[in-house]
């Protein structure tokens, strides 16, 4: 996953000035519905990662609860630290194109890291690999429901706020990851606080 994250972010530039040279009489929702489909699958591909390392992590810690918590933390102050370094320090001094290929060699190395530890940890995998029956508790799709309607709110939110951002300081490149890293760092210090 983390090698083919590296190969979308490799080609992301190029794929993106042809569509943008190639849709300039597209209709809004035209361009909409493209842009969807350009971001599904390297959106599948990124989000990925966490569920395969939560599953990776209850097969082996005892403490599951306590674990794939800490994963997630992990997870999510290191997405939020991504994004101010990428847009405060990486964009400034190397610019957009060589900010990628950095972005490339990171996922690259983390797959290879990755590979390397899945050969040496593979008697575990095959040892642990019966799962138990699951026994979903009455509430369990309510709970689902509420998660869903908390997460739309939550990125709703997200939304109105990098407008906001935008409309205030008129501009449109630090908008995005700037709002971003300072909404993963509320919810990583707000699972701090729970």
């Amino acid at each position: 996953l983390e090698c083919c994250t590296a190969l979308i972010g490799f080609f992301s530039l190029s794929i993106l000035a042809f569509v943008s040279l190639h849709t300039i009489q597209f209709s809004l929702w035209q361009i909409g519905v493209l842009v969807f489909l350009l971001l599904l699958f390297p959106t599948i591909v990124m989000g990925a990662s966490l569920p395969l390392l939560s599953e990776y992590t209850i097969r082996r810690l005892p403490n599951v609860g306590k674990n794939v918590g800490s994963l997630y933390a992990a997870n999510t102050f290191g997405a939020a630290f991504a994004c101010f370094l990428t847009i405060l320090l990486f964009t400034w001094m190397l610019g957009q194109s060589n900010t990628i290929k950095v972005a490339v060699a990171i996922n690259i190395a983390v797959g290879l890291v990755a590979f390397l530890w899945s050969r040496t940890d593979s008697t575990i995998i095959g040892e642990q690999e019966q799962k138990q029956p699951s026994n979903s508790p009455v509430y369990f799709w309510p709970m689902m429901g509420l998660m869903f309607l908390t997460g739309y709110v939550a990125l709703s939110y997200e939304i109105v706020w990098v407008h906001a951002y935008t409309v205030a300081l008129s501009t449109d490149a630090p908008s995005f990851p700037l709002v971003l890293g300072y909404f993963l760092a509320g919810i990583e210090i707000g699972r701090a606080h729970v």
